[in-house]
């Protein structure tokens, strides 16, 4: 997940914008050196510490929830274990959705620049590809999220706290979900 990247994950990313690479974008070739080569590093360098600093923003915002935000809302305890890794995971791809975006672009633009080859292959445990893997966690947890009945499911939505960053392992401890 986003909010689970390490600050040496981040460093490698930045590292290997160094890298510069003879390109062809457009039908035009950028050399390396170039003013449009130096700006997509420089852009790449300002959006990886900007998700950098937008997760430890996010992480810091995170709370353990109260058992009483939940008491007579009628949600089971199954409800809640399918319920709670898709809020978490929602909300911190919501807290960090503007920096992860510009950083998807700036990874982007680079791989296309032939500045960084294989920045975002899947395989190669690519930074931007852990950024979409956060996302597609959101959807595969949405589905599960999704077999639980209309009534909790409301229940759930009108709980202001899910839709905050919160600790989720502390959380699920204190609503009885994990031994403590």
């Amino acid at each position: 997940m986003v909010a689970e990247y390490s600050k040496a994950a981040l460093v490698a990313v930045s590292l290997s914008i160094g890298m510069a690479l003879p390109l062809v974008a457009n039908g035009e070739s950028i050399a390396p050196g170039s003013r449009q080569a130096e700006l997509l590093k420089k852009r790449m360098a300002e959006a990886v510490i900007t998700l950098e600093r937008s997760v430890e923003s996010c992480e810091s915002q995170r709370s353990t929830l109260q058992r009483d935000a939940f008491e007579g809302a009628g949600i089971s305890q199954d409800s809640l274990r399918l319920a709670l890794p898709y809020f978490f995971v929602k909300a911190d791809n919501a807290c960090t959705r503007d920096s992860a975006m510009d950083f998807l672009l700036a990874s982007h633009l680079m791989e296309e620049a032939g500045l960084a080859p294989g920045f975002n292959d899947r395989d190669g445990g690519s930074s931007a590809y852990l950024v979409v893997d956060s996302y597609m966690q959101e959807i595969e947890n949405e589905a599960e999220y999704l077999s639980i009945p209309a009534d909790e499911r409301q229940a759930l939505e009108s709980i202001q706290d899910l839709h905050r960053p919160f600790d989720l392992i502390s959380t699920a401890e204190n609503l009885g979900l994990l031994p403590r």
